[in-house]
């Protein structure tokens, strides 16, 4: 992207949860919702607390290898984003893409804090127009 160029909106991918939490809240759910079930179909107990199955896979390449190679499955182009920068961009807007807010540092590098914000995180480019896409927590 140009420097020069006034970025239109930011297009942000999945924030990963602890999937722990995560786990305990649906729990606390299940006599009202199966999202509990599905947590524990797509999750095993390791070490007293459940974890998603690539936690066991890293844990099992860890013991045998003294490295965790910390492979996580959202640690891939996500689709959603891709399309959704694409689309936006065949209407001319300028936009810049992070894939994942937990695990990329450009995600900060795009915003900062202004002295006279508060608190409160600005563009270095002029104003973008705000927007949401969410997908499920990863789990």
């Amino acid at each position: 992207m140009p420097a020069a160029a006034r970025i239109s909106c930011v297009v942000v991918g999945h924030n990963d949860i602890d999937f722990e939490t995560f786990a305990a809240q649906q729990r606390a759910l299940a006599p009202h919702s199966g999202a509990y079930h599905e947590v524990k179909a797509s999750s095993v107990v390791l070490h007293g607390k459940r974890s998603p199955y690539m936690e066991l896979v890293n844990h099992g390449i860890e013991q045998a290898t003294g490295r965790n190679p910390g492979y996580d499955i959202f640690d891939a182009p996500s689709l959603g984003v891709c399309w959704l920068q694409s689309f936006l961009e065949q209407r001319n807007f300028i936009v810049e893409r992070v894939n994942s807010a937990t695990y990329e540092a450009r995600l900060v590098s795009l915003f900062h804090q202004a002295p006279d914000s508060g608190g409160v995180a600005r563009f270095p480019q002029g104003n973008p127009r705000p927007g949401l896409a969410t997908t499920r927590p990863s789990g």
